[in-house]
């Protein structure tokens, strides 16, 4: 399985393909800084927020992705703090990305 993974802001994907308002993202971001893959939220240390929202979602539950091979093909400076989220997580199993996104990523886990 191949997913994207999300930072949220507000030209996230989700917010320009209208599957969610801003005011939704707003409502998940404030207590929890959040991150998002298949629509649905996980928190800094990857721990999934439990949220009405992927009750709504017709698709892969993420806490399934923990046992799937998966493969995330994601870079950018906005995306960084997900991606370290989702590694916590354990919702992917291979990161494809660019030097500048993996040694980014290298350093906070030395931090």
């Amino acid at each position: 399985m191949i997913v994207g993974i999300v930072g949220i802001y507000p030209d996230a994907t989700i917010i320009q393909e209208e599957k969610m308002t801003m005011n939704e993202l707003t409502f998940i971001k404030q207590p929890n800084e959040a991150s998002d893959i298949l629509g649905q939220f996980y928190d800094q240390n990857g721990k999934i927020i439990d949220l009405a929202h992927p009750k709504r979602l017709i698709g892969t539950d993420l806490k399934s992705l923990r046992v799937l091979n998966v493969i995330a093909v994601v870079d950018g400076e906005k995306k960084i703090e997900a991606i370290y989220r989702a590694i916590k997580g354990k919702y992917i199993t291979l990161l494809i990305t660019d030097e500048a996104t993996a040694i980014s990523l290298l350093n906070m886990e030395v931090k």
